[in-house]
């Protein structure tokens, strides 16, 4: 896959960034540094973490941040070779229903995150949800303040919809700012097809998002690009390990006959075919993947260094 650049940014990033949900939980320590150096030398340029991960887990808050830092701090402090995002304002997991994306609440995270990563800036700093009682431009100018500060060098947006992001653009382009230059939003192979999200805060990517992402100098970096694990548990346990699942439907169904059989035509496991849906995609996007595994990351990499074409995925018009 073809580096990615982000216009009117200095930004070039691999086509595949390494989530960190599982940072501190599936690997930490020694094992952390070798999936991190291991993404670096496949040609990965990209870590994306979040104040959030994994919080959801009693005990230690922020862990997937302070693993990303240790082994930064490893590295002599050493984080010119790739782009290192995180993303604060998360509401709190007991309470997903009270906003936390104050001016108190953001600047808090951020700085609790440059300390657990150790650096004094990251590369591009997200609101991890929205608050549509807050107008954009009160939440456009806290970014740009980090941003004067010199604690973040750009910013970006999580689980906006496609009204807020215009709103936003509209009030950058106003004011002479860049603006966000990302976008994470819920988007894979099988979404068009999905029954609705548990997590009512996540926004899905649907047609009129894709439509704005082929308009914007705002790139679109989907998670969840794996789907969640639904077609990889098909393949291996059948229907009754799927049977919660919200990509549990027909359609995906039929879906998953013609991934298996891309899979066995081009020797390809289920996660760099997942992975290369979004290669062919006529919308520039890139998607987020994480590990749980040095095992799991190979097959992330061989996604990096594999070609895709529109044909390969003629099943889905089916």
């Amino acid at each position: 896959m073809k580096n990615i650049s982000i216009p009117n940014t200095d930004l070039t990033l691999s086509a595949i960034g390494l989530g960190t949900v599982n940072a501190g939980i599936a690997w930490d320590h020694a094992d952390a540094y070798r999936i991190f150096d291991s993404f670096l030398g496949a040609g990965g340029s990209l870590i994306d973490t979040a104040h959030v991960y994994s919080d959801w887990i009693p005990g230690e808050t922020a862990r997937a941040e302070r693993v990303v830092g240790e082994w930064i701090k490893s590295r002599g402090g050493k984080h010119d070779d790739f782009v290192l995002m995180t993303k604060g304002g998360h509401p709190r997991h007991e309470t997903m229903e009270v906003s936390r994306m104050s001016r108190d609440d953001m600047e808090g995270d951020l700085d609790a995150s440059l300390q657990q990563l150790g650096v004094d800036c990251v590369d591009i700093y997200f609101y991890h949800r929205d608050d549509q009682n807050q107008t954009v431009d009160e939440l456009i100018e806290v970014m740009e303040s980090f941003r004067r500060a010199g604690k973040i060098r750009y910013y970006a947006c999580s689980n906006w919809t496609t009204a807020r992001m215009q709103a936003a653009d509209q009030y950058c382009r106003a004011h002479g700012y860049r603006g966000f230059v990302a976008n994470q939003d819920l988007y894979n192979m099988g979404v068009a097809h999905m029954l609705p999200y548990p997590d009512p805060t996540m926004v899905v990517c649907d047609g009129e998002m894709l439509e704005y992402h082929k308009h914007t100098d705002n790139l679109l970096m989907p998670y969840m690009g794996v789907c969640s694990g639904f077609f990889h548990k098909l393949q291996k346990k059948g229907l009754d390990a799927v049977a919660g699942s919200c990509y549990n439907t027909p359609e995906n169904l039929e879906i998953a006959k013609g991934l298996n059989e891309l899979c066995a035509r081009r020797g390809l496991t289920i996660t760099q075919a997942l992975l290369g849906f979004f290669q062919v995609q006529d919308v520039p996007m890139l998607p987020l993947a994480s590990a749980s595994s040095l095992a799991q990351l190979t097959e992330l990499e061989k996604a990096l260094q594999t070609e895709f074409t529109p044909a390969d995925y003629d099943f889905l018009q089916a």
